[in-house]
């Protein structure tokens, strides 16, 4: 294995990464509390460990990566009382607490797939560990570590100072005595010995509705407990990477260590490692301040505060050009400029991939000795505790070679192409994590355009042999071309309102999916219209169909569709590149330049090869 250095917070200092076991890692990250939806802080925790995860894969290293869901459990609050988020949410919304967690995993598990996260290897939920979290407990009461009152039991931070030689605060750098001060500070002791004390389990009354039978009677785990329970369940007393927020830190990741020394033998985590915190518009995420923002507002553009909705892509990218320990900042100007970044990132990427080296030379060239140089740095900056920035950076360095090559002459041997062609794809898409949509529909339109428009002409000029050409392979595209008359038709919005209407009250009627189709069929026939025999209506009846078919085709009756396949772009740039063919050999230079400016427009560059010609984008 190449050498990886890892900033541990344990240590405060970069380490070289040697794993407990030879090529396999254990990594333990800290998932969502889910009595609500998934935050954007959430998003840059789990994007930040996904390049983890991915480049320690890359690596070639086997990866058991456990990530937790907290649905149950007592949390400390700004007071230092202990709080039970998850049922007091139950409550307010007046859901059974699983329903409610439910709920808000489907909605994260949406949100990791659309930021195109790997789901972890197991996926815990703290619910399903109540045997060990007691068994835990039990373990540290019988080392007089814990002890029990009126129910709830507690871990004695002076005890386990004794004990372990006052590591307490080992990993966030604090003194117990500060930590006393500002304990004292919050009134929050209780029945607590000590206030610095924490809870291990929180006895509840009959109306509690999350609560569980133990030694010490009803009640639910603390926090803290959870995560210590699950990591060593499923990575052992020992093991490799812990992670999350760097807002866990203190106390929670300070708490899971002096439990894992206190109720399992040797316990130990060699790489401790925190992501920063997300900031939006230069201030702290709060609802209460009307500064926040949950990831399906950014994505959507449903929000007062970015001007659009952007690609989940475009996020994802935005996040990998700060470094995972750095405060990033949401604003409108910093995601456009990613935009735009991301945009020519894609277009290189596509253009490179795209282009087939078979027919190059394969002698070294000159410039091939730059790209090998650029392509070490790419992984040398990764294995530099993982820096996404730094080796973004370099992936830029990249594409301005290859905009050299495809566009200004630039020799590279055939050796070098397909290097740059493997790095592409092991960073930007295997480590990095990024998707292309390789075609969207408006080229597939722009291209169908040219081709309406080349087989008009040639019809005008009885090019017969054109025009049946054209014909005839759409017909096995299974595309028609219709010649309507030219004229404009009009119909009363009305119609498209009544059978908006009849399919809503339809679902209504005892969720009649029959009849509520047959009305989408009859919406199906006036957009048939409108997109082939120019029928007219209004912007408002058009943007009201969007929305009904989005609302009962997709969220209601859950159907999906593939909104393009990129062989059909591929077909037609077939057909226009062998009507370029037999324009240039019949010396019809107009419909020849034609085709050469138009695509030109779309970025779309023809080269001639020795054997086939090709196509890419510019």
């Amino acid at each position: 294995m190449k050498e990886l250095k890892i900033q541990n917070t344990l240590t405060g200092q970069k380490e070289v990464f040697k794993p407990i076991l030879d090529n396999k890692v254990g990594m333990y990250v800290c998932g969502p509390t889910l009595y609500s939806e998934a935050h954007m802080g959430n998003v840059r925790t789990i994007i930040s460990f996904d390049v983890i995860y991915r480049m320690l894969m890359s690596m070639g290293y086997q990866v058991r990566y456990v990530r937790n869901i907290t649905d149950a459990g007592h949390l400390t609050n700004d007071q230092g009382e202990d709080v039970d988020r998850v049922g007091d949410a139950a409550k307010l919304s007046m859901l059974e607490p699983m329903e409610l967690v439910k709920g808000f995993t489907n909605n994260f598990h949406y949100v990791t797939d659309l930021f195109n996260c790997l789901p972890p290897s197991i996926e815990p939920i703290a619910s399903g560990h109540i045997i060990e979290i007691i068994e835990c407990i039990q373990s540290m009461i019988e080392q007089g570590l814990a002890y029990e009152v009126n129910g709830s039991v507690y871990f004695d931070v002076n005890k386990y100072n004794e004990k372990f030689d006052g590591s307490y605060g080992i990993l966030s750098k604090r003194k117990i005595d500060e930590l006393i001060q500002e304990s004292r500070e919050l009134e929050a002791q209780g029945e607590k010995r000590n206030f610095i004390d924490f809870a291990l389990w929180k006895s509840v009354g009959d109306d509690a509705l999350q609560k569980w039978n133990s030694p010490w009677g009803q009640g639910g785990p603390g926090w803290h407990i959870e995560c210590t329970a699950m990591s060593t369940k499923y990575l052992g007393n020992k093991f490799d990477i812990h992670g999350g927020g760097m807002d866990l830190k203190f106390p929670h990741h300070e708490a899971e260590i002096a439990q894992g020394k206190s109720c399992v033998s040797e316990f130990s985590v060699n790489y401790w490692i925190h992501t920063n915190m997300l900031t939006l518009n230069g201030a702290k995420m709060s609802k209460s301040k009307n500064n926040s923002i949950t990831p399906l507002e950014l994505v959507s553009g449903d929000n007062d505060i970015f001007e659009k909705g952007f690609d989940p892509m475009v996020i994802r990218f935005l996040m990998l050009q700060s470094h995972y320990s750095s405060t990033l900042d949401l604003s409108n100007e910093a995601i456009l400029a990613a935009e735009k970044g991301f945009i020519r990132l894609k277009d290189s990427y596509l253009a490179i991939m795209s282009y087939d080296p078979s027919g190059l030379d394969d002698t070294h060239t000159v410039n091939d000795g730059e790209v090998e140089e650029i392509i070490s740095t790419i992984e040398y900056r990764m294995l530099d505790d993982f820096n996404t920035s730094r080796s973004l950076s370099s992936v830029f360095d990249l594409v301005v070679v290859i905009n050299k090559f495809l566009n200004e002459g630039l020799t590279l041997s055939k050796t070098a192409i397909l290097n740059i062609q493997s790095t592409l794809k092991t960073y930007l898409i295997d480590v990095f994590g990024l998707k292309f949509d390789i075609q969207d529909n408006n080229l597939t339109n722009n291209l169908m355009e040219l081709i309406i428009d080349i087989r008009a002409k040639a019809r005008a000029e009885k090019n017969f042999e054109i025009s049946d050409k054209i014909r005839d392979y759409l017909s096995s595209l299974n595309i028609t071309i219709k010649d309507g008359k030219e004229k404009t038709t009009w119909v009363n919005d009305g119609e498209v309102e009544e059978i908006i209407s009849t399919i809503e009250y339809r679902m209504l009627d005892d969720f009649n999916t029959s009849r509520s189709l047959s009305s989408v069929f009859d919406l199906v026939v006036v957009i048939n219209k409108f997109l082939n025999e120019g029928l007219t209506l209004s912007k408002t009846a058009i943007l009201n169909i969007q929305s009904t078919l989005k609302t009962y085709l997709i969220d209601v009756f859950g159907l999906k569709f593939d909104i393009q396949d990129n062989n059909l772009t591929n077909n037609l740039m077939e057909l226009i590149i062998d009507i370029r063919a037999k324009a240039r050999a019949e010396k019809n230079f107009e419909i020849s330049d034609k085709i050469r400016d138009y695509l030109s427009s779309l970025n779309i560059t023809i080269k001639d090869g020795k054997e086939k010609t090709t196509w890419g984008y510019n």
